[in-house]
């Protein structure tokens, strides 16, 4: 069976060309000496004709040399360039990223994020999961999502937390039983019929929080397990939240939901973006928490004097 030509041969023949010295391309191309002669003499013994001449001063190709080096060029140069094109689809074709957000969340991102991402992103893919952010937490620490976008992300070992903005949740009701529009006292929210989307919904869990410190009590309360059948509740009129205001900002716009600043014990909670820290220092990490903290920043208009921007959209430092 006839040897063949191989790539290395071509790249040792047209350093030795450039070169002039077997001993100076040896060293170019971190080789022994030895064994790059040895490269060239199986080479020539390859393809039958001699390619290189030694003279005083070291080697010169010959005439087919000459002509082998012509070719060797552009064989090289269309590798590389094969190479480019290929790493150029590889970056066109990224793994989708996943983004998991609370239901309170989800509405913030909206088609934006996922539309948004490709172009943003060279061509990257947003699959966003909905969950709650416990959950969520469970599974970022198993790989099973890249990021989390929510409410009182708190950092850990495995997980680095970026915190966008601050935000002070509203009191939410149907016009009819919302009382008026100025501001409410805490004390005539928690006398309200407050109803939740669950037990671990982030407006629950930040009540709970001030009501602890203010040395108030939380009677009053209902769930339900959808987010959706919690909006038609509120709509209807058929309880009251406290709420992120982006939960409920569609309702709002349509005149379907008041809202109103609880104002003498503000409910707050940290918009927050997480991710696993051995990730983080990569290009396309970094990308992407821009990219996301670009997008809530600019959503932060509809929610006005409520929240206060705690990252820039460039630069943003994670929390340890």
């Amino acid at each position: 069976m006839p040897m063949r030509v191989t790539l290395r041969q071509f790249t040792y023949f047209v350093s030795i060309a450039d070169a002039g010295s077997m001993s100076v391309a040896a060293s170019h191309l971190n080789v022994a000496p030895t064994a790059l002669s040895l490269q060239m003499k199986a080479l020539e013994e390859t393809l039958g004709v001699p390619l290189l001449e030694r003279h005083s001063r070291g080697v010169r190709p010959t005439e087919a040399g000459q002509e082998f080096l012509v070719r060797a060029r552009q064989i090289l140069d269309l590798v590389a360039d094969t190479r480019a094109l290929m790493a150029a689809r590889a970056r066109r074709t990224k793994r989708p990223v996943r983004l998991g957000v609370p239901p309170a969340v989800a509405r913030l991102l909206g088609v934006e994020a996922v539309l948004g991402a490709a172009t943003a992103l060279d061509g990257t893919m947003l699959l966003i999961t909905e969950a709650w952010s416990t959950d969520l937490v469970k599974r970022l620490a198993e790989k099973d999502i890249d990021f989390i976008l929510g409410y009182g992300l708190v950092p850990c070992d495995e997980i680095a937390v970026i915190d966008l903005l601050e935000e002070d949740f509203v009191f939410a009701a149907s016009p009819a039983i919302a009382g008026g529009e100025g501001p409410v006292g805490l004390s005539e929210v928690l006398a309200s019929d407050l109803i939740f989307y669950g037990e671990k919904s982030v407006g629950l869990r930040a009540l709970r929080a001030e009501v602890d410190r203010a040395g108030l009590v939380l009677e009053n309360k209902r769930e339900v397990a959808s987010i959706n059948v919690w909006r038609a509740f509120l709509c209807r009129g058929l309880g009251t939240a406290v709420t992120p205001f982006g939960a409920v900002v569609d309702e709002h716009e349509r005149g379907e939901i008041t809202v109103r600043e609880i104002a003498d014990s503000p409910v707050t909670a940290r918009l927050s973006l997480a991710t696993r820290r051995d990730g983080l220092g990569a290009d396309d990490v970094q990308a992407f928490i821009a990219f996301v903290t670009d997008l809530v920043l600019a959503q932060h208009t509809r929610i006005g004097s409520l929240c206060r921007v705690l990252a820039p959209a460039a630069g943003t430092r994670s929390r340890t």
